[in-house]
């Protein structure tokens, strides 16, 4: 049985109805993380898990990493990214050799393929098929937690499965115990009785989604302003603060109506259409709060920087783009040369499309070039660590890190300060706003 996960459901239909047809094989579906972690934890069988990664209710990776620490089941990625684009660790293809990611717009009869192979090497120790009946391995029996009208067998011999009398015993750990002491390996059904089964509680499990779609299990994908200063607010950024920030954005915003391009960037972030506006978003955000905590809101610190967390990514065209904090990264080998060559150069980029801009003065300039620069050295392109920030940097490294490792890498608040610790930014010219940041929440 396969696992097919998109919140697409024409591409969960279409994939569904091409496995049934071509490897005779039931395919159950979900539309997001939560759902397909709930199926995996309740339904036997599934030997097979096929995921896209940008969905609401948690994205692919969690998905794998429930996999990896339980069943480790084979794990197809279907994404318009490739696998490394999108988060997933080096050990990908080593932690099952039956890993594999497609492209979108993969070919079908591809992935097929790939799913007959798996098929064919493991699917049989999950599920076994014999004389219109199905077996599942007996310690999985316990968690299907079947319905009492469906009946279940034991195999006496190749051609003889006999019927339980009392179903109901086989759930609890002395009766497996005893059956495996009997050798019995699988329990099981008759065909059509499993599969009504698994429809069952698959059906019952997305229509509980509908009704109350509870995603805590896993953290979800930013999708509107609210959202993010929903974020914010959660983090110990007050309205105030908000309001404070939204207002400076229209008023930089109106500087610009003679210059187009500049005032459609903004426009974008406002709407926050894309991980890359929600960054600059929550970075701004971010600002605005650190910058009153330290004294700064009546110096006109608070503009510049804002001004900068609009335009410093402003040319990284795809999100996964801006996943990358450290050349040093080994994520870096999964961008082509030309996607490398725009991480590195992206700061010049921006600073070139502002330039003819009068509004916009040096040092913002200056912070747009150096926004990749971290405490430790390690940042680019000059490997400024924190004795050599400008005051005004590390204001912005600050707040625009925070926001990078609370949106790109998931982490909450005090996962992301336990990160800046490792990178130093409780050292130098980045202390007091590190402090100043820590202080929002405590």
């Amino acid at each position: 049985m396969i696992l097919l996960v998109d919140d697409e459901q024409d591409i969960r239909s279409v994939l569904s109805a091409s496995i049934e047809l071509e490897m005779n094989e039931k395919c159950i579906e979900a539309s997001n993380a939560s759902e397909a972690i709930k199926l995996l934890k309740t339904i036997p069988g599934i030997y097979l898990i096929a995921s896209d990664f940008h969905m609401p209710g948690g994205n692919s990776k969690h998905i794998y990493e429930y996999n990896a620490e339980n069943d480790n089941l084979p794990f197809l990625h279907l994404s318009t990214d490739h696998a490394g684009y999108c988060g997933f660790d080096e050990e990908f293809n080593e932690i099952n050799v039956h890993n594999n990611s497609f492209t979108k717009p993969f070919d079908i009869f591809e992935i097929i393929e790939v799913a007959k192979k798996i098929k064919e090497d493991i699917g049989k120790n999950f599920i076994d098929h014999k004389n219109g009946y199905i077996g599942i391995n007996i310690e999985k029996v316990k968690v299907f937690n079947i319905d009492d009208q469906f009946s279940l067998y034991i195999q006496r011999s190749p051609d003889k499965f006999t019927k339980l009398t009392n179903p109901g015993e086989i759930f609890s750990d002395k009766s497996i115990s005893s059956y495996r002491k009997k050798g019995v390996e699988k329990i099981y059904f008759k065909e059509d009785d499993f599969h009504q089964n698994v429809d069952r509680k698959a059906e019952k499990i997305r229509l509980d989604f509908e009704k109350n779609p509870n995603f805590s299990e896993v953290k979800t994908q930013l999708s509107s302003l609210c959202e993010v200063q929903s974020l914010a607010k959660n983090f110990g950024i007050s309205e105030e603060s908000i309001k404070y920030v939204d207002t400076m954005i229209h008023s930089i915003q109106k500087s610009l109506e003679k210059t187009p391009l500049l005032h459609d960037i903004i426009d974008k972030i406002k709407k926050s259409e894309n991980l890359i506006s929600q960054k600059a978003l929550l970075t701004a955000y971010t600002l605005g709060c650190v910058s009153k905590k330290l004294g700064h809101d009546s110096n006109g610190l608070p503009q510049k920087v804002i001004t900068a967390a609009l335009f410093c990514d402003s040319q990284l065209e795809d999100d996964h783009l801006c996943r990358i904090t450290n050349l040093n990264s080994t994520e870096l080998k999964y961008f082509s040369l030309s996607q490398r060559k725009t991480i590195r150069t992206h700061m010049e980029l921006a600073i070139k499309s502002i330039l003819s801009v009068e509004q916009i003065i040096e040092e913002e300039k200056r912070i747009i070039m150096e926004h990749h620069e971290l405490p430790d050295g390690t940042g680019f392109p000059r490997g400024m660590d924190a004795k050599s920030a400008s005051a005004s940097c590390a204001l912005f490294n600050t707040c625009y890190y925070f926001s990078h490792l609370s949106l790109v890498e998931n982490l909450d608040f005090d996962e992301s300060i336990d990160k800046m610790r490792e990178v130093s930014f409780d050292k130098g010219a980045y202390k007091k706003v590190f402090e100043a940041l820590r202080n929002i929440k405590y």
